[in-house]
């Protein structure tokens, strides 16, 4: 007695989703009282699909990790950029207070008490940008 070869049942579309057909490869598996081929298997399906997503959610995370990084390092560069007028800003008043002290003589209106107060704003200003610039606190 010759034993049966049972066709694969899957239904394949070829072409449109109008052209369709069965299978009809050698089946090697039967679940649920229908048989399938090692390619249409249910079981084989779903360890192949669990595969895919793996290996697209690693995909997607390994992309969406680098936008992040990315972004990050367009926001750091922005900060950055956005303190430059003010840091240049209080450089150039600092070295004006430097280069006027310089040229004052020995006990002249260097050491007035608005001279001191304008250095003091200076500093203070230039901490506060300094503090900005690198993403710290200042007191």
């Amino acid at each position: 007695m010759e034993k049966i070869k049972y066709k694969c049942c899957a239904t394949v579309f070829y072409g449109t989703l109008m052209h369709r057909k069965d299978c009809g490869k050698t089946a090697k598996f039967e679940r649920d009282g229908k048989h399938y081929c090692g390619t249409h298997d249910p079981v084989a399906v779903a360890a192949r699909n669990k595969q895919r997503d793996a290996e697209f959610k690693k995909r997607w995370e390994a992309e969406r990790q680098a936008s992040a990084t990315k972004a990050a390092a367009a926001a750091e560069q922005k900060r950055r950029a956005d303190c430059y007028d003010e840091l240049l800003n209080s450089l150039n008043d600092l070295n004006s207070l430097y280069v006027r002290a310089w040229d004052q003589p020995a006990g002249s209106l260097w050491f007035s008490p608005e001279s001191v107060q304008k250095f003091e704003e200076i500093h203070a200003r230039a901490t506060a940008v300094i503090a900005k610039a690198t993403g710290a606190s200042h007191e």
